[in-house]
């Protein structure tokens, strides 16, 4: 938390970058959550991706084009720009910048403990309910018997 009161835009680097899926991790929800402004340095697309789960992004704010270019290194040399754009502002403009992103911030720290905490879980209840189904529909004893088989001749 004390990285978080000396950092103006946390830089998150994803786990997946040069892929094209998409793949969000707590790296990615851990700004969210505490109320920080990000930049994510991630597959193409992954902005649009938490946009879809109901978060807002810092579109009109922060030059968001860099989630749209497919080739990574021009993507990371986009964020590279970006930031350093930020880093030349007046601290007049870069105190008007970080109070319009603390809204967005704030909005979306809610919807984070309000909306998606539940969805999140519900998707995990979701998903065990249909492995275990898969599961069962396939515990037949047929591989066990096998694994036993060659234990037995070895």
């Amino acid at each position: 938390n004390e990285d978080y009161s000396n950092a103006g835009i946390e830089i998150v680097l994803e786990t997946l970058f040069d892929d094209t899926r998409w793949h969000l991790t707590e790296k990615s929800l851990r700004p969210i959550a505490c109320g920080k402004p990000f930049m994510l340095a991630a597959t193409p697309g992954s902005l649009q991706y938490l946009r879809n789960h109901g978060f807002e992004t810092f579109l009109g704010l922060i030059d968001e084009s860099y989630d749209l270019i497919a080739d990574p290194h021009l993507r990371l040399q986009a964020i590279v720009k970006e930031m350093q754009r930020i880093s030349q502002l007046s601290t007049t403009e870069k105190y008007k910048l970080y109070t319009d992103l603390d809204v967005v911030c704030q909005r979306n720290k809610q919807h984070f403990f309000n909306g998606f905490i539940n969805q999140v879980v519900n998707e995990y209840k979701t998903n065990l309910d249909q492995a275990m189904q898969i599961m069962h529909q396939n515990c037949t004893g047929k591989h066990f018997a096998e694994i036993k088989r060659l234990l037995k001749n070895n």
